[in-house]
């Protein structure tokens, strides 16, 4: 009968995997996004997101807001400095969506026109359809941030209404 010796593995050997391990996991956490105290994922503005992709998030936070108002700190979290500055803190913020653009909130559609960049500004039509079946569009600002700590990030610089689907394009 043979038997294979297996190779005896040091303590180095052992603490350099552990070590490697224990850097990968923490490596996995910094990475993974960030979670609510609800339980939703926190999204925050960063440089490898394109202006629609920006406009996506925003809207889907906006379809998908809870009681909580995740969805809404989630659009507060992607507006420009200076929209936050003429619209925070989020508790106004807040306020102004629900009594002013209360159809943006737990839309059921949206329908997205062709985005038009140029340099650091960007601007989309994006028609959401109400719970009611209504339909409102709405043309979304954006600009490339430039210095501060939202530096190569697209955020939110205003979002206009365009009433109701009465054939307004931008």
């Amino acid at each position: 009968m043979h038997l294979h010796k297996h190779p005896k593995t040091s303590v180095h050997e052992l603490r350099h995997t552990f070590s490697i391990f224990v850097f990968l996991a923490i490596l996995g956490m910094l990475m993974a996004p960030k979670i609510a105290v609800s339980g939703e994922i926190s999204i925050a503005p960063n440089e490898t997101y394109t202006p629609q992709q920006v406009i996506t998030i925003v809207v889907d936070s906006l379809q998908k807001n809870t009681a909580g108002d995740e969805g809404i700190a989630t659009v507060f979290r992607f507006a420009s400095p200076g929209n936050k500055s003429a619209t925070g803190p989020l508790s106004r913020f807040t306020q102004m969506l629900k009594s002013g653009f209360s159809d943006m909130l737990n839309h059921t559609g949206v329908r997205y026109d062709a985005i038009d960049v140029a340099g650091d500004m960007a601007v989309q039509a994006v028609w959401l359809q109400t719970q009611s079946g209504a339909e409102y569009g709405y043309a979304f600002q954006l600009r490339k941030q430039r210095g501060g700590t939202h530096d190569g990030m697209w955020m939110t610089d205003a979002v206009i209404p365009l009433g109701k689907n009465r054939g307004i394009r931008i």
